[in-house]
Formats: C-alpha cells, structure tokens, sequence
C-alpha cells in the first residue's frame, strides 16, 4: 500500500456541501422567521380584509355624488374665454364645468397636473378657499346642514398621506355629522371635494391596507422611508421563506420514508408546520417576491404611463381654445348634467356629460344636440396615437379580458382597444362613451400584469367572472399561508422559551458549581 493511499485513508470523507451548510441555513430560518413570520401573520390578516374594503378613493361615482345639476342660467363664460384668462400655452390636460356651493365653476387641470379653478358666472379665479367656503360647498352640495369643519388647512393625514394629494394640499376636512361618520376634504386651492371617507371604511382599513400595505402615516409620509422599509421586509420575508422551501424539501422523504410510513421526521406542530410549507411555501415565496415586485425596485417592470404627446396625438389640437357652447340651447333641451367636459378628438371639439361608470353622453357644442360618435371615428383618432408605429388592430371589448377587467382598480367596460407595431408593441384602451385615453399596456406591462398583479391579487378575470370562485381560491391561499407563519411564530416562541430555560438551568449549575467550590475551598482552609 502506497503512503498516497496511506493518507487517503486516514483523511475523513469530506461532508456534501449541502450537509455542511445546512446547520447554517436552519439557524437562519429558524432566527429570522422569528420576527418576519409575526408580521406575516398581520400581512395575511389585512390581505383578507384588503380583499373586500380597500383604501379610501373618490371614485367617478362617488364624485357625482357630491354634484349637483348645472344650473345653465349661471354660465355666464364660456370654456373659450376661461382658457383665454388662465393664459395658457396649450390646451390643458382636463377641463369641465360642474357646480360648486350653487355656483358654476370651471377646473382645469394642466399638464404638470396643477389644478385650477374659474368661476363660470364671473371669471374670477378662484383662490386659496376658506374653512368657512369649504363648509358651505359641502352643505351646499350635498344637502347637509348639520355639517361642521372638522381640521382646516390641513396639509396630511393618514387618507391623504400618498404623494397623489401633493398638487391638492392643503385640505379643509369637513365631518358631515351622519349616522356614517361621513368626511369630505375640499382643496384649499380650488374648493374641489376631492375625497370622501366613512366611519366603517376608516376602521377596516386600519386592520387591512394600513398594515398590509405599511400605510402608518409616519413611515409613509416619508416615501424613501416607506420604499426601503418595504423593500427590507420584503428581502427578509424571502430570505426566510426560500430557506424554508431547502430546509422542507430536503427533509421530505416520499419513498424511503422515516418509520416506514412518515414522510416527515417531525412530529406535532413541527410536522404540520413542515408538512404546510412544502404546500403552501411556494405560494408564500411568490407572494411575498412579488409584493417586493410591486414596488418596481429601480423602475423594474414598471409600465410608463401616456404621454402628453400621445394625448395630444389623439386629441389633434393643442390649442387652448375652444369653440362658443350654445348654453342657452342646453338649456331650451333640458339637458341634465353634473359635470360637462371640454375635450378635442381627432381634431373636433365635443362636450362630455359625465355619466361615471354608466356612461356618457356627447354634446354638439355648436348647437347643444346630443350626438354619437361611432367606434370607427375614436378608432380612426387612435391610429394617430403613434404616427411613427403602424396600427396593427382595433377592437371592442365588451366585458374586458385576462389585460383589462374589473378587479380591484376599476376598469371602464365596454372599451376600445388599438394596438401598434412598435417595438413594445403598445396597446392603448379608450373609453367608447367619453372618447378618452384611458390606459395603455406595452410589453413591459403586459409581462408585469402576470408576474405581479396576476399572482400576487390572484387577479385572473376568469375567477372573477365566476364569484364565489375567486373568493374560495384566494381564501384557501390565504389560510394556507396564515398557517405556516402562526405555527412558525408558535414555533420559534416556543424555541426562545427552551433556550431561555436553557441559559438559566446552564446558570444555575455553574452557580451551584461555584457555590460548592467556594465550600470547599473554604473547609480545605479550615483544615489547616
């Protein structure tokens, strides 16, 4: 026998990595889904709560809710004219006409999303409202008496946190002093009601999209703090719940199983715990891997919004003016409307009455008629979105698809679809009875609707077509996922109360250890 040999014998087998690694990874899931499961345990609870109450938004129904009928005998100015006084250079992104406290009142809103408001009967612009005006346009408007002012000139709270409100602050918050605990804020700048909420909304959301989404005004008020506290979750929760995934598949035995018969060596909680992350630990890593997704980390799937050259595309006048509106014909028609946009499309002016999410209805503003404007002229208006891009198809959605549906963000139903040959292959949506842009998806988008929204809101239209369905499947997800963080939680409390026991038995005897050597030691000396 050669001494290579020799030595070689007397070397011991060098250990599979894994198996060496291994003590390491456990320590990691062990340690970390002590802290990361608790807050698993709130984000899975709020998520049930999210699928039914969400964050409080002034939807196109609630906004027409808090209008009342223009009174066309008040509008003395034309949309013509207020864009003439508010000497801009270029048609704004949105103009309408609505009543304010018995006042008609035209909003402008301009491309940097600045907001404006006219008054329609003097011309006036209309600056930096009273708590007291504020009050009057809600008591106005909605009919409530009762109503008082609750904060004035307020910059924040925990509803207007997100960097959305920052060209609407500050806020008067008027308590309207109903069975509902209903609040309307109105802007200072213009006196617009641009949000509602109530008492029961308020609540739920303090047990769903605040935790959930980490919506406590004093983190999301900071919007880096907010990202990285986020972003540092969401990197823990996958470093724990990947180890978990290792540490369970590797302890898996299908065929030589432990006893004979037990696919898993643990037994009691740990079993269970061990059992339900190999099911249900899949769903949790992409969960939480797109939950850290949605954040769109270095603008990482993140879909570009329509731009304003895109809108002005479309629209094919840029402009600000707007030809004379026979107010007066409105008036002989009867035409009962809450809000009256001011839009070009393909290069013609149109009236919009605003009908929210039942439709809308288009004005001749040269002689007050109603009109239609067929799918074929906003179809034709949409082939000018892109003039460098080939338009490849146009279509009519009727109840949405897999791309566009009614989930948790409200999508306009029927609508148009135009679609280019660029090369993101972009898609546009338009809204058949407004005329207007509306959304548009590109390839980055169409990918992201998939690997993010699509797992982690389970938001499949075919499941939400046929309801009770998705509520099952989201439900099961969900307690799935609930039950491998409250037994990792359990199990990682009951892991720190062993060990405690354990340092102080370890104290304990070393005490006893030192007290009896301190004796004897104290008998020796005696002795002597």
């Amino acid at each position: 026998m050669t001494s290579t040999t020799l030595g070689t014998l007397g070397k011991r087998p060098e250990k599979p990595i894994f198996v060496r690694v291994r003590p390491y990874l456990t320590a990691t899931h062990r340690w970390i889904g002590v802290v990361v499961c608790l807050y698993f345990v709130i984000w899975f609870i709020s998520g049930l709560v999210l699928m039914y109450v969400r964050f409080p938004a002034m939807s196109v129904e609630d906004k027409q809710a808090t209008l009342t009928p223009i009174n066309w005998s008040q509008v003395v100015i034309g949309p013509g004219e207020i864009l003439r006084r508010a000497s801009l250079s270029d048609y704004p992104r949105e103009i309408w006409l609505e009543m304010s406290s018995g006042e008609p009142i035209y909003r402008l809103v301009d491309w940097e999303y600045e907001r404006f408001g006219y008054s329609a009967l003097t011309g006036e612009k209309i600056t930096g409202v009273s708590a007291e005006k504020a009050l009057k346009v809600v008591q106005s408007n909605l009919g409530t008496a009762g109503a008082t002012i609750e904060h004035a000139n307020l910059d924040s709270d925990q509803w207007t946190v997100t960097g959305y409100w920052d060209k609407k602050r500050p806020f008067h918050r008027i308590a309207v002093n109903d069975d509902q605990g209903s609040e309307y804020y109105v802007s200072v700048a213009t006196g617009e009601i641009v949000l509602d909420t109530r008492r029961w909304e308020r609540f739920w959301n303090y047990l769903g999209a605040i935790p959930h989404w980490i919506y406590f005004a004093f983190v999301r008020a900071d919007t880096v703090l907010w990202f990285w506290v986020v972003i540092a979750l969401s990197g823990v929760g996958i470093v724990s719940a990947t180890s978990g995934l290792i540490l369970g598949i590797s302890r898996l035995r299908v065929r030589n199983r432990y006893g004979g018969t037990r696919i898993s060596p643990f037994v009691g909680w740990m079993k269970w715990h061990h059992v339900a992350g190999i099911t249900g630990g899949v769903f949790l890593f992409l969960w939480i891997v797109t939950g850290l997704l949605s954040m769109y980390p270095g603008g990482f799937l993140e879909q570009r919004v329509i731009t304003r050259a895109e809108h002005e595309n479309y629209a094919d006048h840029t402009a600000p003016d707007f030809p004379t509106v026979r107010f007066d014909e409105l008036t002989r028609r009867e035409i009962d409307a809450r809000t009256l946009h001011f839009v070009w499309l393909g290069g013609a002016p149109w009236i919009v009455t605003d009908q929210g999410m039942h439709g809308a209805n288009f004005l001749n503003p040269e002689t007050g008629a109603a009109d239609v404007v067929p799918d074929k002229h906003l179809f034709a208006a949409g082939s000018s979105i892109m003039p460098d891009a080939e338009l490849v198809f146009s279509e009519r959605l009727p109840e949405g698809d897999e791309y566009w549906h009614t989930a948790f963000t409200v999508k306009k139903v029927p609508v148009l679809r135009v679609g280019f040959d660029d090369p993101a292959d972009t898609w546009f949506h338009i809204d058949p009875d407004s005329g207007q842009l509306i959304g548009i998806l590109d390839k980055i988008g169409r990918v992201d609707r998939w690997a993010n929204v699509g797992i982690h809101d389970v938001d499949l239209h075919f499941l939400h077509k046929h309801r009770p369905l998705w509520d099952i499947v989201v439900w099961i997800m969900m307690l799935a996922g609930l039950f491998i963080s409250a037994s990792a939680v359990f199990l990682g409390v009951k892991r720190l109360l062993f060990t405690s026991r354990k340092i102080q038995r370890h104290r304990e005897i070393e005490i006893r250890r030192m007290d009896g050597g301190s004796a004897a030691s104290a008998a020796g000396h005696a002795g002597r």
